[in-house]
């Protein structure tokens, strides 16, 4: 008979360095110590002590001492969810009518989750049939209100019983059994092991039992089923376990709420214990405010009691959520620099899901981290790969081939396999496709892609979920998809993380096929038949769990991780992040089947299972453990967050010091260059504050020699965009810097797009839909043209085209799959979809406002998009020497007549996209010289008949010699789509959107402004020549000062060198080259 030590250890104690001393006191191989964490195991053997986790000990009691069964599989939880679907699907077939009541729900995934969830929790609090039928039975004798409970929740407790007695039933019986293997779930692993050990014979116990001691230590809490298997163990073995607790003296009840989240266990182990202890010493080397923390938290204290807190414990605020993050990765690169090691520093959050920037920020301050880099399988192009392709097996006639053609249009297919894209988009054009297998057909595929040809023609036949496994395996096998991207790597076509992520996503989908298919398998629903579109929607859900691993963590690099992981570990600094209510402490309901009152009445009756405030507690103590593990400093974040106060632990923090700061105003991240700490924060605090870079030759950007501003002219050409125009107005040195000495501007792939690469993506987007609907007019009375009831189906259509365009860029490695980036894209595509709506409203409201006296109104009807004029370039003649113009305008329009009253002429009308603000029409041929070249460059175009722009403008305005009558811009933003800061041409009175402009100002580089009225085509012609002839004339004097007219580019390519804060806007007269 073996005996049972309990030892209490305080906060900031250490259960393990005590049971450690005592297992290295004893022999190594009758001797386990059995830890919580691997941290802690991987301690205890450095120790030279057998060390192991609670599971292996329930395997080895299992292998070395239960009856010869054939192999154990342990299923998962998905298993589990299938399972229990097929015994639900029974129950409701039978007559007697038990578990009617979950038949609405039954085919809800979210609980078939919940169901398992409870039947797991019953099982870890080792609950048998017979005890849960009786305790439901006795529910108003026991732990009711004495009334008679409702018929309806009756209904359910029937209903959980014939679930759960089903479900045991079946684990038991012949049906548990696969082929040799015999299936087991955990709470089943550890109940036959329980049985076991109470089974054994002392003879049995000596033979085969190995452990004389077993230590249990950096556990806080044991389940039932944990706490029994400790107490077999106790039969034949000397065990000994650390809990969290400490002797509360009378009055000081308000303690037990520090280790409420062990009371349960700590009840039942010390009422059967030979020997209890309460230990008083906390661990050694911390500092006294620390200890001082842990020791008196919820302790109500008088103001004589409380100390100074010594600096070592902080509390910052932030703004938001990206600046507490870079604060805390300030400090820890502060903290390296300043001779503290990586290893030292911990990063605490309470659920690492819901910051999932903290690696890539680690790397982009150069701070090594022990956590690895890794991207969701979920947002892999290789997974986006194999849905599309099992979209487009899915479905018949024009929607299997619409699917089937984004599958073969996806940017992956041309980038990998070189599959020719344009005989699809052809054959789309050409004809109303109808047959998918025409269509596939259609596509020329290069002698390596021919594979998926055949991949797509077996899946016409593919209905089993082992068949779709297999499939889905030879689509994205590694083999095939490895050599081809580390060619394209080779050559430049991806970069390093781009590569990563497609053969970690080939890797990881074959993981998740491993996983579906062993769950199938396992409760004999491997040949299950199911849509392609049912086994896609399964496929996306086994790859919510998995991630690709784009970089291994670092050993001795800063350690990031949850505070339920923190147990009895020590790091010299502590950072503790999301410090909110809600945040930390986070509690959570375990299962909404049953109440927490009911939860409440079913432990009056011996079934204890968790509720909300067992949550409460638990969070009480991963706080806890968190402030234990810091021995020198100790630091809470947190941010500003109108839904979310502070976390009312810190309240309680502040409680206990005299010196604690009360909660002051938003920390902020220091933005000189001289602060910086990272190459982002450098750009953004250069862009800001343009502070010089020393520099022995003064030069203040003017050119005084004349051969040298002969080269530059030649450099320059005589090519100009609307860009490079502005450029040069907005600020003459970023244009040298740009355009003569051709310095890269900066694009580093990050977890976000910058504003230009968003401007982009959106414009990319609209482009391709707008195109497939040029020259549809509104409804007309036959049912023809576009509609505002047509918003969903068009919806679909415009997000279908987004998501293909950010495949692409992740495909390309341009953006980094990250948590920023999701959030970003879900951002940009309710861009889109506001976008829609304006764009469909306009359809039917009109561009301008009709009155009594002026009723008339029109429409706008797109006839092009993308209009390209580099290949025939816009000749312009000017004072300073002859042009020519190039440009690409986002789209042409001609405007409709909408209702009666004054016939509207039907005119060319040109919108330009800006994902930002529009330009003020005062700006209008000074700083914004896009529109007035734009205008000039259509009616030049316009001449041409041969140009398909001619073409549909002729068609759509039933004239030979359609006209330009203005242009104007489309903010596309989230909250709010408009046009706005129209212009016309003075003559064209008959079109005048409410807000038109007529007005603007002629650059000068002299700084002063001349008022214009664009009058007429010939007056544009005559002013933008003007406004662009003091440009050249600027350029040819070689006036090339820093002189922004707004706030520095982010990406200047000049930022290192510009000397713009020394010498100010246009620096002094006297420079030199």
């Amino acid at each position: 008979m073996g005996k049972l030590v309990l030892y209490c250890i305080p906060a900031g104690g250490s259960g393990t360095d005590l049971l450690l001393a005592e297992a290295a006191r004893k022999e190594y191989g009758t001797t386990l110590f059995v830890a919580s964490s691997r941290e802690l195991v991987n301690k205890a053997r450095e120790h030279h002590v057998n060390a192991a986790n609670f599971e292996y000990l329930v395997n080895e009691v299992l292998r070395r001492l239960g009856p010869e069964k054939g192999q154990r599989q342990l299923i998962s939880r998905k298993t589990q969810e299938l399972i229990v679907e097929k015994l639900l699907a029974e129950l409701l077939r039978q007559e007697d009518g038990k578990a009617a009541c979950f038949k609405a729900l039954a085919g809800e995934k979210s609980f078939l989750a919940a169901l398992v969830s409870l039947i797991s929790q019953l099982g870890r609090a080792h609950v048998t049939r017979e005890q849960l039928q009786a305790a439901f039975g006795n529910w108003d004798a026991k732990g009711g209100t004495g009334l008679p409970r409702p018929r309806e929740l009756r209904s359910k407790d029937d209903a959980v019983c014939a679930v759960y007695e089903a479900y045991c039933a079946y684990m038991e019986g012949k049906h548990g059994k696969h082929g040799e293997m015999r299936l087991y779930d955990l709470e089943m692993l550890y109940g036959e092991a329980l049985a076991v050990l109470r089974s054994l014979t002392e003879a049995e116990a000596a033979e085969k039992l190995p452990w004389k001691d077993i230590c249990f230590a950096g556990f806080y809490q044991f389940d039932g089923l944990s706490r029994e298997i400790i107490l077999a163990l106790r039969r034949w073995c000397n065990v000994v376990v650390a809990l969290p607790g400490e002797r509360v003296a009378a009055g000081e009840d308000y303690r037990r709420s520090v280790f409420a989240a062990a009371e349960d266990t700590f009840a039942d182990l010390s009422g059967k214990s030979d020997f209890l202890e309460y230990v008083t010493a906390l661990q050694g080397g911390r500092e006294p405010a620390l200890d001082f923390l842990l020791r008196n938290f919820r302790r109500p204290l008088r103001d004589s009691e409380k100390v100074p807190g010594g600096g070592v414990l902080r509390i910052w605020k932030a703004a938001d959520a990206l600046t507490e993050l870079r604060l805390v990765l300030r400090d820890v690169k502060q903290s390296i620099l300043a001779g503290t090691e990586p290893q030292q520093i911990a990063i605490v959050v309470r659920r690492l899901a819901a910051y999932g920037g903290l690696r890539r920020g680690c790397d982009a301050y150069g701070i090594p981290a022990r956590f690895p880099e890794t991207a969701a399988l979920a947002a892999s192009p290789v997974l986006n790969y194999a849905k599309a392709f099992l979209a487009g097996l899915d479905g018949t006639g024009r929607r299997q081939a619409e699917a089937l053609a984004r599958f073969l249009l996806l940017p992956v297919q041309k980038l990998m396999w070189n599959v020719n894209t344009e005989t699809v988009k052809e054959s789309l054009r050409t004809r109303y496709e109808t047959d998918a297998a025409a269509l596939f057909a259609a596509a020329v595929l290069p002698d390596e892609a021919e594979w998926l040809r055949t991949c797509w023609q077996d899946g016409q036949s593919v209905r089993t979920v082992e068949a779709y496994c297999d499939l889905i395996r030879r689509l994205c096998d590694e083999r095939r998809w490895l050599p081809r991207a580390g060619r394209l790597y080779k050559e430049g076509g991806i970069t390093l993380e781009a590569f990563q992520n497609l053969t970690g996503g080939c890797r990881a989908i074959g993981e998740a096929l491993d996983h579906i298919r062993n769950d199938y398998d396992s409760c004999g629903s491997i040949q299950r038949k199911m849509a392609p579109a049912e086994f896609s929607a399964l496929l996306a859900e086994t790859a919510t769990e998995l991630q690709i691993t784009l970089q291994s963590g670092k050993k001795d690099g800063v350690v990031i991780l949850e505070a339920s992981n923190l147990e009895e570990q020590a790091y010299d600094k502590v950072y503790v992040l999301g410090m909110l209510e809600g945040v930390f402490p986070y509690t959570k309901q375990e299962n909404w089947i049953y109440s927490d009152q009911e939860r409440l009445d079913l432990k009056a009756m011996g079934i204890d299972l968790p509720g909300t405030a067992q949550s409460y507690h638990d969070d009480v103590h991963f706080f806890l453990s968190a402030c234990a593990a810091a021995r020198k400093e100790l630091t809470f974040m947190y941010y500003q967050d109108d839904r979310q106060p502070a976390s009312p632990y810190l309240a309680e923090v502040r409680d206990l010091f005299t010196d604690f700061p009360n909660p002051g105003g938003e920390m902020e991240v220091p933005d000189t260059p001289d602060a910086a700490l990272c190459p982002a924060e450098l750009a953004l605090a250069e862009a800001l504050h343009r502070l010089p870079v020393p520099d022995l030759d003064p030069a203040r950007g003017t050119l005084l020699n004349k051969a040298l501003r002969d080269c530059v002219k030649a450099v320059i050409g005589n090519v100009f965009s609307a860009t490079k125009l502005e450029t040069y107005v907005k600020c003459p040195f970023h244009f040298l810097a740009r355009y003569v000495w051709q310095l890269p501007e900066e694009t580093a792939v990050d977890e976000e797009l910058d504003a230009l690469a968003v401007g982009s993506l959106i414009h990319k987007s609209l482009q391709l839909f707008v195109g497939k609907h040029l020259g549809e007019l509104n409804l007309d009375a036959e049912g023809r043209g576009l509609d505002v009831t047509q918003e969903e189906a068009l919806w679909q259509e415009l997000d279908g085209i987004f998501t293909e365009q950010c495949d692409a860029l992740e495909c390309k490695g341009k953006v980094h799959d990250g948590p920023f980036w999701k959030a970003q894209k879900e951002g940009r595509r309710q861009v889109l979809q506001t976008w829609l709506h304006a764009e469909l409203q306009y359809r039917v409201k009109g561009l301008r406002k009709p009155t009594k006296k002026d009723p008339s109104n029109f429409y706008l009807v797109p006839v092009g998009t993308e209009i390209d004029f580099k290949k025939q370039r816009i000749p312009l003649s000017t004072e300073a020497g002859d042009i020519e113009l190039e440009g690409k305008i986002d789209r042409a329009d001609v405007t409709v007549p909408l209702d009666a009253g004054r016939p509207v002429p039907k005119m060319i009308y040109l919108t330009d996209y800006k994902t930002g603000s529009a330009p003020k029409t005062a700006d209008f041929l000074n700083r914004n010289l896009q529109m007035p070249i734009y205008l000039y460059a259509t009616r030049v175009l316009l001449k041409d008949t041969a140009k398909g722009l001619y073409k549909a403008a002729r068609k759509m305005t039933g004239t030979d010699q359609p006209d330009i009558c203005g242009g104007g811009y489309y903010e596309v933003k989230a909250k709010e789509s408009r046009r706005t800061n129209h212009f016309r041409f003075g003559n064209c009175q008959d079109i005048n959107p409410g807000s038109a402009k007529s007005t603007g100002t002629v650059w000068s580089a002299e700084g002063t402004e001349e008022a214009v009225l664009v009058a007429d085509y010939d007056t544009l012609e005559k002013e933008l020549a003007k406004s662009v002839g003091n440009i050249l004339k600027a350029m040819g004097d070689g006036l090339f000062r820093p002189a922004p007219q707004s706030r520095c580019d982010r990406y200047c390519p000049a930022a290192d060198i510009c000397r713009f804060k020394v010498y100010g806007k246009g620096g002094n007269d006297d420079g030199t080259d």
